[in-house]
């Protein structure tokens, strides 16, 4: 007995394979005679009698497909397109061994690409929901990643951001990974980085949208897309550090990260030249040319690793091959800055290559400068003999050099350009021969030259400078007091009157300042003004903070006019301002608009320059803080913005720092000036400088009145160097008003018994 029940069933299962393998053999005969829906048939009884036999559901969907490509989809017929996919899904999760899934896989990812073709038809009816069940099919059948993609794709058009990005966030690292191992190249899916990286830019999670960013340009380096988010991302982060910190080695870093994409961006590229070229300045500044050094080969070498990538930017004159000629470039640079240090360090570099020469040493040095060369200029050979003293101070040939030289072109004429330099070597011969008293009356002489020399080509700011000069080291010379009246008059043509933006009414008798703003308020367009615009703007400014006597001049900066932009568009629906604006309250927030409304003042005019003046004159507030940031003497870049009415002016922030704090220990701000026209003689009159204003004493002394009384009292606005005593005299209007040409006002500050300022300001009718 225990003999025959092995014997029967050994029979049973004979059986159970012949019926087995017959059923696949016929259903595989219709299959090869393109019998397909006979071949259907036999399957589907044969799964009906065993649904064991697995591979029946793969030779039927292979007929299924095979029917899908002649058979016209139509309604009411089967769709054998769908039909095959639902088989092919059913056959893979039965097939729990993998067995047929492996030999059918070219049929499987057959399948697919003909589903994904339909979806993609469907897709681009924009009917995104009806799509995505073929693309999950699709996935579900070979995991394909372009399928998977596309499903990431109809979710975030549909609006289900979650299912999107964690789609999208797989398929980009996919990519990624397979582009490292140079796979697939053709399953690329660059929407899954456009998206991530706008919307991690939309939300300022910078690291984020700089990481998927920088993924796709690196499968897609061309897309438009991608190459705007990273110059935004980069640009901005690079603003960032110039307004806050300047081009520090932080920012060249992000420099040449956005090069790494960007690699003919001008920004980036001019930015990098900034960066060394700043670097190479202050390192010989210090005296430290191996720091130079440094900074010289790392510029040099960042240029030649451009030029290796085949760019071509017109815009940057400094993509030079050559050493020597980009030595040059870079001492025509520092020449045209009158950066002597960094002139002589790169004239070393240049002059050996050039003549193929030794590096010059003392000897060389007399050399060049006992006979100077007529090719080389002015500006080169005052640099070298200055630097010859410096380096060399008991060489007297190169001192007697120097005074022969000086003595000779101190006669000829002197281009803009030279004056810096020969007042230099005028210190140093006066220096080298303090027995010649006639050098100091020649350079006396130089600076009046000097004066007249810019006056001629209006260039007052450098007047201001030289005239500066001219008082500190030469205060009893004679004529100083008629040049600052001629140079205020013509200050007053050039850069105030010069700086007038007209207004105009339109039909609906609307003021409009012609500022050639092109952005629109209620549609949050903020615009931006031209260049005209901006330096008219920055001229006006200038002109009472030189007149003031301030020493350092304001230079439009553009990111921070763009910030004003935003905050004057952000303020004018509502026409309050506010130190603390929001999405909640204000429309059109950003937040560099909220950087400027924190740091900025606002004036309900459209006319920036009125509103300048407005803010110069303070005659509307309490305390004269206005005044006081448009003096600010240790701010270096002016912003400004305007719209339909308001303007945003912002000139200080907490992060600027006065450099030369001794200077006004001993030099007062004061508004009036020496000489004042007469629709300036505002009612608050305004002193400021280092030292302590809570005893200080003041007497006003009128020509034409006597003794004029006044009121004082302290002030100090946030982010100032010192306080500011604000002086109101007792003025009437009618008496202002009857105020004659050349009226002068004595004003004395006493601020201790031995620190007394008498100074005069003479009025004049403008």
């Amino acid at each position: 007995m225990k003999t025959i029940i092995p014997f029967f069933l050994a029979l049973f299962c004979v059986a159970f394979l012949k019926a087995q393998s017959v059923s696949l053999i016929k259903a595989e005969k219709a299959l090869d005679e393109k019998k397909y829906e006979k071949c259907i048939k036999i399957c589907e009884k044969g799964i009906q009698k065993d649904k064991t036999n697995v591979e029946l559901l793969f030779v039927k969907t292979k007929a299924q497909y095979e029917l899908s490509l002649i058979t016209p989809q139509t309604d009411g017929e089967t769709n054998y397109a769908k039909e095959s996919i639902k088989s092919a899904i059913k056959a893979k999760s039965k097939d729990k061994e993998h067995e047929f899934t492996l030999k059918y896989k070219d049929l499987f990812n057959n399948i697919a690409k003909q589903n994904n073709k339909s979806a993609l038809e469907i897709f681009n009816q924009e009917k995104y929901a009806k799509a995505l069940p073929y693309y999950t099919k699709s996935y579900e059948l070979t995991y394909d990643t372009v399928a998977y993609g596309m499903m990431g794709i109809c979710y975030w058009f549909t609006k289900n951001e979650k299912e999107a990005l964690k789609i999208m966030q797989k398929v980009a690292q996919w990519n990624f990974d397979a582009n490292e191992d140079h796979l697939h190249k053709s399953t690329y899916l660059v929407q899954a980085f456009e998206i991530l990286a706008s919307y991690y830019n939309k939300r300022n999670q910078i690291d984020s949208a700089l990481r998927f960013t920088e993924m796709g340009l690196t499968l897609f380096p061309i897309n438009l897309a991608l190459i705007r988010c990273e110059k935004r991302l980069i640009h901005e982060r690079i603003n960032y550090f110039k307004g806050n910190y300047g081009l520090n080695s932080e920012a060249n870093l992000w420099i040449e990260r956005g090069l790494t994409y960007l690699k003919n961006d001008t920004f980036l590229l001019q930015n990098q030249n900034t960066f060394y070229l700043t670097k190479i300045g202050y390192s010989c500044e210090k005296r430290d040319f191996v720091e130079a050094a440094k900074y010289h080969s790392e510029f040099y070498n960042a240029k030649i690793n451009t030029i290796n990538k085949k760019v071509k930017n017109k815009l940057d004159e400094y993509l030079i091959a050559d050493s020597m000629e980009f030595s040059a470039k870079c001492l025509s640079y520092f020449l045209s800055r009158n950066a002597e240090k960094s002139t002589v360090y790169f004239f070393y570099d240049w002059y050996p290559q050039f003549f193929k020469s030794p590096q010059i040493d003392e000897k060389g040095l007399e050399t060049i400068l006992s006979n100077p060369p007529a090719y080389v200029t002015k500006r080169l050979i005052l640099a070298l003999m200055n630097h010859g003293g410096r380096t060399y101070p008991k060489n007297k040939n190169l001192k007697t050099f120097r005074l022969n030289t000086f003595n000779i072109w101190k006669s000829q004429p002197v281009f803009p350009v030279e004056w810096h330099g020969l007042l230099a070597t005028a210190d140093s011969v006066m220096k080298d021969f303090p027995s010649m008293i006639e050098l100091k009356k020649e350079k006396e002489k130089l600076i009046l030259r000097a004066i007249d020399s810019f006056y001629q080509y209006k260039q007052v700011d450098i007047c201001w400078g030289y005239l500066r000069k001219l008082k500190d080291e030469f205060p009893a010379n004679p004529i100083a007091p008629k040049i600052n009246y001629a140079l205020s008059r013509l200050d007053f043509e050039v850069r105030y009157k010069g700086s007038k933006i007209a207004n105009r009414k339109t039909v609906s008798n609307t003021i409009v300042a012609e500022t050639g703003w092109n952005g629109l308020s209620k549609r949050c367009d903020y615009g931006e003004m031209p260049d005209s615009t901006l330096n008219k703007l920055e001229n006006r400014i200038n002109y009472f903070r030189q007149n003031a006597g301030v020493r350092d001049i304001l230079a439009i900066d553009k990111e921070r006019s763009a910030k004003c932009q935003e905050a004057s568009v952000m303020f004018a629906p509502i026409g309050v301002f506010s130190r603390e604006p929001g999405p909640e309250t204000h429309t059109c927030y950003t937040k560099d608009a909220g950087q400027a409304a924190m740091f900025g003042q606002m004036v309900k005019d459209p006319n920036p320059a009125i509103a300048l003046t407005v803010l110069m004159s303070d005659e509307k507030s309490e305390e004269l803080y206005n005044r006081q940031f448009v003096l600010a003497p240790n701010s270096r870049k002016l912003g400004i913005g305007a719209s339909e009415n308001n303007t945003i002016a912002w000139v200080t922030t907490p992060t600027d720092k006065l450099i030369d704090t001794a200077y006004y220990n001993t030099h007062f701000i004061a508004w009036p000036p020496a000489y004042c026209p007469k629709m300036f003689l505002f009612s608050k009159w305004s002193f400021s400088m280092y030292g302590d204003f809570s005893k200080a004493k003041v007497t006003i002394l009128s020509k034409s009145r006597g003794n004029i009384g006044c009121t004082t009292k302290v002030e100090k606005a946030p982010m100032m160097p010192f306080s500011t005593l604000v002086i109101t005299p007792t003025i009437s209007e009618q008496q202002k008003n009857n105020i004659q040409d050349g009226e002068t006002f004595t004003i004395s500050v006493e601020l201790s018994p031995k620190k007394k300022f008498t100074y005069t300001s003479t009025i004049w009718l403008n």
